[in-house]
This record gives structure tokens, C-alpha cells and sequence, in this order.
């Protein structure tokens, strides 16, 4: 055993060597298989952490019975990705992970303590993030939760979740309302997110969150970014519209028996709160972002040619106020005018965002490489973007 033991650390150690090296290849144009080594590092990490705990807890219901499904007994590589892609841990913020959240609150707890659980839960992401070397969501913010009613029809009905305690700057009896209706016999349909408010706040990146897990990260309220006034006589009376798309999500979403009159709905949002407030939590989730999925490579100057253009990208990752980031050259746009790192006010003229963007919601950037973070699809990238939009657009507010 202890041979074995011996064996997984020098394996880990030289698939942690062989992640640093990756870094090298957002500036190499030929090398095809860049990303693989920081994968299989991921993964094999999950494997020794919090995989076990999963596949004698879990795998019962949620391998093929009950979504999600993400504890596949005989398949480690697709149980941790599925982790991932669904957001069930939050390396940042580590007991709001989705999946310590569920044993918390009682949700299958194979000691007599549930607490104990959650907390060994917590323990295994904590570990496993720091073999990974990244991270994946920052702080978020969370309604009050609702019971979705039991007598919810294919007809919308306006559910109303209080916005009360939040977060600062977010005056008391402020809610937030959407339309929920049964789409068909496994499925919700929420739509039209809106809010009340008696004095004008900021929001960003919403998304509905059932029975704490948070489904669908990526659906079109994820790239909500505006300013909410306050509406009506008196105000707060009258709600503001953030959204007029629609999410379908799974009923009984990650718990056994549920369904109307027992699933839960909550509404969180990426940043909320005054102007003051907001504009802190955008920068503060912006540089959460470039804390955890930039400093494995641009901790350090880094020079390269792309098109025949020598940029030298300074160490952002060692930043840690605003003004640094702003005025950085970059080389040029595409229409020959200067490309900064990051353009106030601009996201779509910054190189950051470019970068993070390229292929999301169709954007392909000619004076990109390649999409970044490398081996990040641009599902799981566009949160990311949508952070760094809302952080750079907002610089002018």
C-alpha cells in the first residue's frame, strides 16, 4: 500500500510538472495537444479526493437514476467532468458547493451527521483543488428560496423571492420575480426574470437555482449585466424587466421525490447591490477569475508573435487594483487601432475578454490565437466572460 501511495504522489508530481510546462502553449500555434496533460491531472486528482466519496454515497440514485448524473461507478473521467460542467463544487467558496450544500441540508447523509459529512465533503474539493492548481466560480449571491407550488399548471404563474439581507446596498423588501409553468411532464419553464426595488441597484449573471443546485449556469439570464431603477409610486411598486428569455429546467433537480409542491427555487445573482457595491463584487469576481484560471501561466512577462505582431503580455496575475490592468498595449485590433489589455469601459476592444469570448455566442475574433483558458469549452466559458464584461463595462459607470 504504501508503495502505491508512493507511486500516485510521483505521478501527480510529474502531471503537476507537466502542467506548468502546458502554460507555454497558448503561444505555440502548432502544438495540438496542449491541454490534455492538465485534464488527465484533474481528473487523476478528483480520482484520490472526492470520487470516492461520491461512488459509495452516490452513485446509487445519480449514475442513472436521479439527475444529475454525475457518479458514474466505472467511469471516473465522465464523473469528473460532469462535476465540472454542472458546477457542483465551487473551489473558491467551498462549503456553497452544490454538492456539500445538498449533505448539509440533509440530503443522504451516511453518518449520523450530516454536518460531518458535509464537512468531508468540503475537505476532498479543498484538496483536490489544490492538486488541480484552478478553480472554477466565484462568490455568488442567492435569493430567499420558494417552494415551486404543487398546483403549477402549463400556465405561467408569477413566483416572487425575496432580496431582503443579500447583500449590502440591496434595500430591504426588494424581491425578485419569474414565471414558472410546467413545460411538460420532467420539465419547468421559468421565464422573464424581473425585479422590485424601492432605491435604483446593479445586477449581473442570473441564474435559477433549484434544490441548490444551480442546473443551467450557462442559459441567456447569465448574461445579464444592467442597472435596475427604481420603478412605480411608490418606488419599488412597479418591477424592471432583466430578461425576457426562458431556461426549461428538470423537475425534481437533483434530490429523489421531488417535483412541484417540493422542489425549491432560488435566483442568484453574480453581483447585486448598490452602485458602490456592485461595481466592488464585479471587480472582486473579475480578479477571482484571473486568480484562478490565469496565474498557472501569467504570473510572469510573457513575449510572443501572432501574425507577424510581437506582444508582450505583462504579469496580470499578480494584479490586484484596477488601474493595473488598465493602458496595457497589446498589440492592434484588427482595424489597425491599438488593442489593450483591458479598454475602460470596452470589453469587446479588450484583449482579456477577447480571449475568454472567442467562440462564445458565436464571437470569432481574428486577433486571437486561441480561446482561453486553454481546454475550457466555451460553455463553461462563458460565465467567465460574462464576469469580465460586466467588470469592464462597468468601469464607466
Amino acid at each position: 500500500m504504501d508503495g502505491w501511495g508512493e507511486m500516485n504522489k510521483l505521478i501527480l508530481a510529474i502531471l503537476s510538472a507537466s502542467l506548468m510546462s502546458a502554460c507555454s502553449a497558448e503561444y505555440s500555434l502548432t502544438d495540438s495537444n496542449a491541454s490534455s496533460a492538465r485534464l488527465e491531472g484533474s481528473a487523476l486528482a478528483y480520482s484520490q479526493t472526492l470520487y470516492p466519496i461520491i461512488q459509495d454515497n452516490c452513485s446509487l440514485c445519480h449514475e442513472t437514476i436521479q439527475s444529475p448524473f454525475f457518479a458514474f461507478r466505472n467511469d471516473i473521467q465522465t464523473s469528473h467532468d460532469y462535476t465540472l460542467e454542472a458546477h457542483l463544487v465551487n473551489f473558491i467558496d467551498i462549503p456553497s458547493s452544490d454538492l456539500a450544500r445538498k449533505v448539509r441540508d440533509g440530503h443522504n447523509c451516511w453518518t449520523a451527521s450530516c454536518e460531518g459529512d458535509a464537512q468531508e465533503i468540503e475537505a476532498a474539493i479543498e484538496e483536490w483543488g489544490e492538486l488541480r492548481g484552478d478553480t472554477s466560480t466565484g462568490t455568488t449571491y442567492r435569493s430567499a428560496a420558494v417552494t415551486i407550488p404543487s398546483n403549477l399548471t402549463s400556465s405561467n404563474t408569477t413566483l416572487s423571492l425575496s432580496l431582503t439581507g443579500i447583500a449590502e446596498g440591496v434595500p430591504t423588501g426588494a424581491v425578485v420575480e419569474i414565471d414558472a409553468r410546467l413545460f411538460n411532464s420532467t420539465h419547468y419553464q421559468f421565464s422573464t426574470p424581473r425585479i422590485k426595488t424601492s432605491s435604483p441597484i446593479q445586477v449581473s449573471g442570473v441564474s435559477v437555482i433549484i434544490n441548490s443546485f444551480n442546473p443551467d449556469p450557462t442559459s441567456a439570464f447569465s448574461l445579464v449585466n444592467t442597472s435596475v431603477p427604481a420603478l412605480g409610486t411608490p418606488p419599488g411598486s412597479t418591477a424592471f424587466t432583466l430578461s425576457n428569455s426562458a431556461a426549461l429546467i428538470e423537475q425534481a433537480y437533483g434530490i429523489t421525490g421531488g417535483g412541484p409542491g417540493v422542489d425549491q427555487i432560488q435566483i442568484q445573482f453574480s453581483t447585486i447591490g448598490d452602485v458602490a457595491t456592485a461595481a466592488e463584487q464585479r471587480f472582486a469576481a473579475f480578479l477571482s477569475v484571473v486568480k484562478t484560471q490565469c496565474s498557472q501561466c501569467h504570473n510572469i512577462q510573457r513575449t510572443f508573435t501572432f501574425n507577424g505582431q510581437v506582444r508582450v503580455v505583462p504579469p496580470f496575475a499578480n494584479f490586484t487594483n484596477e488601474s493595473q490592468f488598465l493602458n496595457q498595449p497589446l498589440g492592434f485590433l484588427p482595424d489597425s487601432s491599438a488593442r489593450y489589455l483591458v479598454t475602460s469601459g470596452n470589453a469587446t476592444n479588450s484583449a482579456m475578454y477577447r480571449a475568454v469570448a472567442q467562440g462564445v455566442n458565436g464571437n470569432a475574433f481574428t486577433d486571437v490565437n486561441r480561446a482561453m483558458p486553454l481546454n475550457i469549452q466555451a460553455a463553461q466559458r462563458a460565465p467567465m466572460a460574462a464576469t469580465i464584461q460586466a467588470w469592464i463595462d462597468g468601469l464607466d459607470d
